[in-house]
């Protein structure tokens, strides 16, 4: 199979090109001429810096190809909705016209389960749980899902949409593991009082997201679908006692009430106009104090299986943001 990623530097997208490339596909990353392609350039696949917005010469790359994956993304919790847009809807919609245009088979769109919102229901979510937007760049990624549905509709190009939970593993410099790392050793680790830790949540290593992504690329029968993807649940107590025990104790600040807590987030993004990032945000706090559990049982049913489990995942992650830090 010939494959072209779009975001391969980015910490997801060069987990999707790795497995991709262990699956023994032919492989190209279509890369800004600023990336880093440092780790990229060790696997071997084809590295084509080029603009995003060059619409022709896009094309010219992906003709002859027979799946596109996106995981282009600007990790920006606080822009204005524009700015959002620009990114996660507009470029994605040029790619995926694009990959039409070129008579590319399949385009494999990375989405996130924050698509759901920020008060997910306490029962396991799945793929026909309703969409909602807390924050502008939850309804832009929305927005993302309806754009890249509506050009599969109107061309006959095949799409896919893959939902993971928060993700683990290496090369992770920006997403919540790292933060949550950074936060224990300055004795902030977030246990919210009103159950100590107990808020459940879905996660997954990256290394198995990326092969969830070649997956969907190869299985014929994932066309025209969307599938939510999870490693392992554990609750917020759980990440805390795994740093202690591999760590050592480092002793924790106590964190005022999550009511409390949420009024503090409020006023922080209040204070904070786009695209100034507040110390705390709404949806920081929900996601610590409402359960996040996944239904992954559509993808497992096509044959899909994870192979890397909880402690395995959490020890490669700290391993590797320790090495860099």
């Amino acid at each position: 199979m010939k494959a072209v990623v779009f975001g391969g530097t980015g910490f997801i997208g060069s987990h999707v090109a790795e497995q991709l490339v262990i699956s023994g596909h032919e492989v190209t990353a279509i890369v800004r001429s600023s990336s880093d392609t440092q780790f990229l350039s060790t696997l071997g696949l084809n590295i084509v810096p080029l603009a995003l917005d060059n619409a022709r010469e896009i094309r010219r790359v992906l003709e002859r190809v027979d799946v596109v994956y996106n995981c282009t993304a600007r990790p920006h919790p606080n822009l204005t909705i524009e700015e959002h847009r620009e990114i996660e809807v507009q470029m994605t919609q040029n790619l995926a016209m694009a990959a039409s245009d070129a008579g590319v088979r399949r385009f494999v769109q990375l989405s996130t389960i924050q698509v759901h919102g920020s008060r997910t229901p306490s029962i396991p979510i799945n793929e026909l749980t309703p969409l909602r937007a807390d924050t502008l760049f939850q309804q832009a990624y929305i927005e993302r899902e309806h754009v890249v549905r509506e050009v599969g509709a109107k061309t006959g190009l095949e799409t896919v949409i893959f939902r993971p939970a928060s993700t683990m593993g290496v090369r992770d410099q920006a997403s919540f593991f790292s933060r949550l790392y950074l936060a224990y050793k300055k004795g902030g680790f977030p246990l919210v009082r009103h159950n100590q830790g107990g808020t459940r949540v879905s996660l997954i290593d990256a290394r198995d997201l990326g092969r969830a992504m070649v997956w969907l690329g190869e299985f014929e029968k994932a066309a025209g679908e969307v599938y939510l993807g999870k490693g392992f649940d554990i609750c917020w107590r759980d990440l805390k006692d795994k740093f202690d025990r591999l760590l050592g104790p480092i002793p924790q600040k106590k964190l005022p009430p999550a009511w409390l807590l949420y009024a503090v987030a409020t006023a922080a993004e209040w204070m904070s106009p786009p695209p100034k990032v507040p110390p705390l945000m709404r949806f920081m706090v929900l996601g610590l104090t409402h359960d996040v559990i996944i239904d992954d049982n559509k993808l497992r049913q096509t044959g899909f299986q994870i192979r890397h489990e909880f402690d395995e995942s959490f020890k490669t992650a700290l391993d590797d943001i320790r090495s860099r830090m």
